[in-house]
């Protein structure tokens, strides 16, 4: 079953929702049963989607399953049908993940309150004696009623980086974040700048599970329209004159092969052991999402198999992912391990290996864009990427204010210029391995063994697949 969204803190320790009731609104544990079958008979009637969200959905299946065990599956299916990318197949696994993790404290009443929440009338039938007692209630303290709504919920918040973080950054990335007008915008530009860096950092690597990798990210960030995320685009100028040097190299390269093309067509016919020349290779840093696998690859491993896909639309990679011609999904997943990419270039006729490819990311976009590129968990991307969620701020912004004399684009372009004669550094030095001290590896090793245990514990041997 595919969700629309993904929220992160959604996985963790977080309360289940429960509605706020009057000590009179409760529900008679022996007529449960009955209670449910109503509710979903009023859910089917008005056609009302309540598992919109996937942790909504999981939780709906832990309540059943916990409170029917088997017989709870038919329930499940009819609430979840009504979500548009419903899958019959996809919700059987998902109630069998539940049936295995039994015991989560999930009970009807997060249903109850879901219900509820979608609209659907989670009040019980009133007895005659019920209605009289309410009427009388009702005269004596104005039109009170013995049942209230629950109160509208604001969607929780999450968590942005500790502001302990920030002093201890590079001088850098200090600069980087000090025009940030927020916490959220403060986080944005700081994974922004690592998403773009690491694509410029070819002899740093480090060993990991035995192999070799390096600094290469994938980042996603998401929010609603209007939340603030297209302060990433300044982030992009940080290693944009790396671009520039590239495509100089590009156009150098270009102008020398037509002479050289020139020279072999008034040779050839003429003279033996003429060689046409060789095409040369289109260097650069940023490779177009809306590309045909041949062309994404092709540009790839033209740059040496290294390069950085940054699109603030996160659609744009969606879309050719959909295309049959554009469809390198693949080869995108495989970059992430540094793992060969091969294609057939049938315009030279010509069979390509990319070895050891190194490709980061850096995208944005809506949450529907998120889940229109990884529809479903098990889709190898998911695992990939990092995902940051933007709060939104319903607060009119100063749109006058600044922290920079001549505007962001000069600020950004001033610290890529910086940034660019440390990239010249590195390329000219001995490449350097980064290792953890055994201390940090104890630490790694604990917290991630700890989030393992936590996700196994909502989706069980599932988890080990994504």
């Amino acid at each position: 079953m595919e969700r629309k969204t993904f929220n992160p803190q959604d996985w963790l320790n977080q309360p289940t929702p429960q509605p706020k009731v009057t000590e009179q609104q409760t529900f008679n544990t022996d007529s449960q049963p009955d209670e449910v079958e109503r509710i979903i008979q009023s859910i089917e009637a008005n056609r009302t989607d309540i598992t919109s969200t996937y942790s909504d959905w999981v939780n709906i299946g832990f309540a059943f399953s916990d409170e029917f065990g088997e017989n709870g599956r038919t329930l499940f299916h009819r609430v979840s049908q009504f979500y548009p990318g419903y899958s019959a197949p996809e919700c059987d696994k998902q109630f069998d993940n539940c049936l295995k993790s039994k015991g989560n404290g999930v009970s009807l009443k997060t249903f109850f309150y879901l219900a509820k929440d979608a609209g659907i009338d989670i009040a019980p039938p009133r007895t005659e004696k019920q209605d009289q007692r309410t009427f009388k209630s009702e005269k004596l303290n104005g039109s009170q009623s013995e049942y209230h709504q629950p109160e509208n919920q604001e969607p929780e918040e999450m968590p942005t980086l500790p502001d302990s973080l920030f002093p201890e950054l590079p001088e850098f990335l200090q600069k980087v974040v000090a025009v940030a007008t927020s916490n959220e915008e403060r986080d944005i530009l700081l994974l922004g700048s690592l998403g773009a860096i690491s694509a410029c950092l070819p002899k740093v690597s480090g060993i990991y599970d035995g192999k070799r990798v390096f600094p290469n990210l994938f980042l996603f960030i998401t929010a609603q329209a209007s939340a603030g995320k297209g302060r990433l685009v300044h982030c992009r100028q940080l290693v944009n004159p790396i671009h520039k040097e590239l495509r100089e190299q590009a156009k150098l390269h270009k102008q020398h092969y037509e002479l050289e093309m020139a020279e072999y067509n008034s040779k050839k016919g003429k003279e033996e052991g003429v060689e046409k020349p060789a095409k040369p290779p289109e260097k650069m840093l940023f490779i177009p999402a809306n590309n045909s696998s041949t062309g994404a690859y092709q540009l790839l491993g033209d740059s040496d198999g290294r390069g950085l896909i940054f699109e603030t639309e996160g659609d744009t990679l969606a879309h050719a992912f959909k295309s049959d011609y554009g469809n390198y999904s693949d080869g995108f997943r495989k970059a992430f391990h540094h793992e060969t990419i091969s294609y057939y270039r049938r315009t030279d006729r010509e069979f390509v290996d990319i070895e050891s490819p190194c490709l980061s990311t850096v995208l944005s976009g809506t949450p529907k864009q998120v889940s229109a590129l990884i529809p479903n968990a098990e889709n190898g991307l998911f695992s990939r990427f990092i995902f940051y969620f933007m709060n939104v701020r319903p607060v009119w912004k100063n749109v006058f204010a600044s922290q920079t004399d001549n505007g962001l684009d000069d600020y950004f372009e001033a610290l890529g210029n910086e940034f660019y004669e440390l990239y010249k550094v590195i390329m000219q030095d001995e490449p350097c391995q980064f290792h953890l001290t055994a201390d940090q590896q104890e630490q790694f090793n604990q917290f991630f063994g700890q989030i393992q245990e936590k996700y196994m514990n909502l989706q069980g041997l599932s988890l080990i697949h994504i």
